[in-house]
């Protein structure tokens, strides 16, 4: 038990983003899946979700390759949510908490990409 403890504390930095980013892209792909629902051009959205759920297993190989992916996703959402989306536009009937939450993820998940690739340049 205590070698456990003692593995887990003793994760490099990078492992510990790469691992957080795993975790995000897989919840903003759910996230993005589940908005298809509501959608117009659900199959457009069903792609975007895959993509989040390749860029999961990219990451998982290692590499920078995968955090990019999930950079470049991440601002695609977030500028296409914000400037492109007719979910924000008046008289449209989604509420408000769903565009945040989705706004908020993105947001996370960039983060996370910059903090991976910083502690993967750190850490070479």
């Amino acid at each position: 038990m205590a070698s456990q403890a003692s593995s887990s504390s003793s994760r490099s930095p990078s492992s510990k983003w790469r691992t957080f980013l795993q975790v995000i892209s897989v919840v903003v792909a759910i996230e993005i899946g589940l908005h298809s629902f509501i959608v117009r051009e659900p199959v457009v959205t069903l792609v975007l979700a895959a993509l989040w759920l390749v860029g999961f297993f990219w990451i998982r190989r290692g590499g920078r390759g995968g955090p990019v992916l999930i950079g470049v996703l991440s601002l695609f959402e977030l500028l296409g949510t914000l400037f492109f989306s007719n979910e924000a536009a008046p008289g449209v009937t989604v509420p408000a908490w769903i565009i945040i939450v989705h706004v908020v993820l993105v947001c996370v998940a960039l983060a996370a990409v910059v903090m991976t690739l910083k502690a993967q340049s750190a850490a070479t």
